[in-house]
């Protein structure tokens, strides 16, 4: 399928979803008990993300981090100064977001990291426990929107993750549902969420197809997912050593259940529709969670999926047996309508540039989608594991007070040192684990790794508690490490866990004490 295919076949099922949304505002469905699980499952995952930075943010972004937000702040600001020096436009709504974000973290202050993710966390909890819609609710989106948003921007490529934007967009399409809406509003608002959830699977299907990766086409995908992914669990190595033909039965079942996902913008055509629909939702993540830790994103996904019911549903009907048409305000209605529209037309450009060119008519939108993907993170490209990797590859750090004795520097989760699989508490979202497994399958020329073994040479506690306890043979000495040097091996499931190859060089040698000059 080309590219013009691959626009025409996303068009054609974000059309069919808002033919059925319309049909179902037409009709009377309302969608009161879905905003209600939407509403209260997004906040909780809301707080368990801020939980989860909380435990990391002093060792990421912290005065003395990998990468201190002091120095990313000013990035952003000298970013922004080089292109008005240098006469390049800068979308107005850019360039607010930006200074809203720099006033945000200089009001909190760099040494105030960790209270203020405890704030997100409290208020996030708030919003989930408080009346689904009035002031309180509305102003709590608001502040959690935001409030991510600054997280995100301060924490840099540790939250460049594609389900770190989509927690963003879910955000944005609760506050529109906290707001006093009647019926066909609640409707619309809904079927945006919808068009996440179809997004984010049946568009991650077809873009799985159409990435070329032969392992898809091939349907040996699975034989390599699940010791190639970035934290496996402790099923993921009997997964592995299935026979082949049960691989090719997973990697069939997979893309089928995903690319079916699209009989959810048919509700209003079949019945059961819906149901069917949060069933291969559910059967996917699943299967996701059984063999991978993705953090928040498998929770995420599954609460998003009851915007596939409506009220009538069997199923919403033992999780919510009574729910009452609640007051609705004329104003908050046609406001979230008018936003619904707009986002419609955004995320009508996103399935018709599903192969990442906008041509034709379509042409004027180019602008409009990308700030609304780079500034607002909404209307977001979903397309996880469409390359498949074959070969997994890790790096191992190694400490050394005189440069010729080394030990190596375990890791809290990802492969290290230790040959066992580690657990991943629920929810958290280890993110230096995710990014050093993102690093190796490349090459070691991030500024970001360089700051990580220059503060491991000089003892920086708070990047050190990032990393498992060291060996009690470093426990003495000056600091932690005099050397700090990074090794990557090839790693494969094992009799007893993992197993790895011969090492190779990857990078030079960081030595204590040149962090500290370089910041002076």
């Amino acid at each position: 399928m080309g590219p013009q295919g691959e626009a025409a076949l996303a068009l054609s099922i974000y059309i069919a979803s808002v033919y059925s949304a319309f049909s179902e505002a037409c009709s009377g469905t309302t969608h009161f008990k879905a905003r209600a699980i939407v509403l209260r499952a997004v906040a909780l995952v809301m707080a368990a993300n801020f939980v989860s930075v909380a435990v990391q943010c002093r060792g990421l972004i912290g005065p003395r981090g990998v990468l201190p937000l002091q120095q990313t702040l000013k990035d952003i600001a000298d970013n922004l100064a080089y292109r008005d020096r240098k006469g390049l436009a800068t979308p107005v709504t850019s360039r607010s977001m930006v200074r809203l974000t720099l006033g945000a973290w200089r009001a909190v202050g760099e040494h105030n990291v960790v209270a203020a993710a405890w704030g997100g966390c409290a208020l996030a909890l708030c919003v989930a426990a408080a009346p689904l819609q009035g002031p309180l609710s509305s102003c709590g989106w608001v502040l959690l929107y935001l409030g991510w948003y600054s997280y995100k921007r301060g924490l840099g490529i540790f939250a460049n993750l594609q389900w770190d934007s989509l927690l963003l967009e879910c955000a944005a399409l609760c506050w529109l549902l906290s707001l006093p809406l009647a019926s066909p509003a609640v409707t619309a608002v809904v079927h945006l969420v919808r068009s996440v959830v179809l997004r984010l699977h049946c568009g991650a299907g077809v873009a799985k197809l159409t990435s070329g990766d032969v392992h898809w086409r091939k349907l040996t995908a699975m034989a390599y997912h699940h010791q190639t992914q970035p934290l496996p669990t402790h099923l993921a190595p009997w997964l592995h050593a299935l026979p082949l033909p049960l691989h090719k039965a997973s990697t069939l079942a997979a893309l089928a259940l995903e690319l079916a996902t699209v009989v959810g913008c048919l509700t209003a055509l079949l019945p059961f529709a819906g149901e069917a629909a949060l069933a291969m939702v559910l059967a996917v993540q699943l299967a996701i969670a059984s063999s991978g830790n993705f953090g928040y994103f498998n929770l995420l996904s599954a609460a998003l999926g009851a915007s596939l019911l409506d009220d009538s549903s069997p199923l919403l009907g033992l999780l919510l047996p009574r729910t009452a048409e609640p007051a609705h305000a004329c104003l908050a209605s046609v406001v979230a309508l008018i936003a619904a529209v707009l986002l419609s037309l955004l995320y009508l450009l996103r399935f018709a540039a599903y192969a990442e060119r906008l041509d034709g008519p379509l042409a004027f939108g180019r602008p409009y989608l990308r700030t609304a993907e780079m500034t607002f993170h909404v209307a977001s490209r979903f397309s996880l594991f469409s390359n498949m990797a074959t070969v997994r590859r890790e790096v191992v750090l190694e400490c050394s007070h005189d440069g010729v004795a080394w030990h190596e520097l375990d890791f809290r989760y990802k492969p290290g040192a230790a040959a066992r699989l580690k657990w991943v508490p629920p929810l958290h979202m280890p993110r230096l684990d995710w990014r050093l497994w993102l690093l190796a399958q490349g090459r070691p020329v991030a500024p970001w790794f360089d700051q990580l073994l220059h503060r491991l040479c000089d003892g920086v506690p708070e990047v050190h508690a990032l990393l498992a306890p060291p060996p009690p043979q470093l426990a003495t000495g000056p600091c932690p490490c005099r050397y700090v040097r990074a090794r990557r091996y090839v790693y494969s499931f094992g009799p007893r866990g993992w197993a790895r190859g011969e090492p190779e060089c990857f990078g030079g040698t960081a030595e204590g004490g040149e962090a500290a000059r370089r910041s002076d």
